[in-house]
């Protein structure tokens, strides 16, 4: 994120951070840690996220820690956590990149409390001239040449499939390679 704007909306919102504990999860909970800000952070390894959680602390945030393997969440359940977590006449903002349809919503749930849906995909083009000097960095600030848990040759590519839709062996990213 490159201006304050974008970030100062999350102030007096709750933010679930998932995979929190290092590369670009880490990244946008230090950006999003100031006074004000309210995060959930969600990752495998606990002591990884005390130490995100120290840092997002020390930056004035408030910060509840949900160690967990978020491998196993999916879309749904995530989003249904969200609905709950949100205070009455809340917002909850789904950002990304969600393909297929999500049903059932808990609609009597947010009729009741008043909460607001809004959403959108995540527009990379515009972060491209931040994003790609990061990627490029032999130092791997963004945690990109660890985020794939496996590489795997075309012709295992619907084993690749299986594993990643089926969340088995701790399958999180399957990188096919020729």
């Amino acid at each position: 994120m490159s201006g304050d704007a974008e970030v100062q909306d999350v102030v007096g919102r709750v933010v679930l951070v998932i995979g929190a504990s290092s590369g670009i999860g880490r990244a946008t909970a230090l950006q999003l840690a100031r006074p004000g800000a309210r995060l959930v952070l969600a990752s495998r390894s606990a002591p990884a996220l005390a130490e995100v959680e120290r840092d997002c602390v020390r930056q004035g945030a408030t910060v509840l820690v949900v160690p967990t393997d978020v491998a196993a969440v999916d879309r749904l359940d995530a989003l249904h956590v969200a609905v709950k977590a949100v205070r009455r006449g809340g917002t909850v903002s789904v950002s990304g990149v969600y393909g297929g349809e999500i049903d059932p919503m808990p609609m009597m749930e947010m009729f009741d409390r008043g909460i607001q849906l809004r959403m959108g995909q995540a527009h990379v083009k515009r972060w491209i001239g931040d994003l790609l000097p990061m990627v490029a960095d032999g130092s791997d600030p963004l945690g990109v040449r660890t985020f794939a848990t496996h590489r795997l040759s075309l012709e295992q590519a619907p084993h690749g499939y299986e594993i990643f839709r089926n969340k088995a062996d701790g399958c999180i990213k399957v990188v096919l390679q020729p």
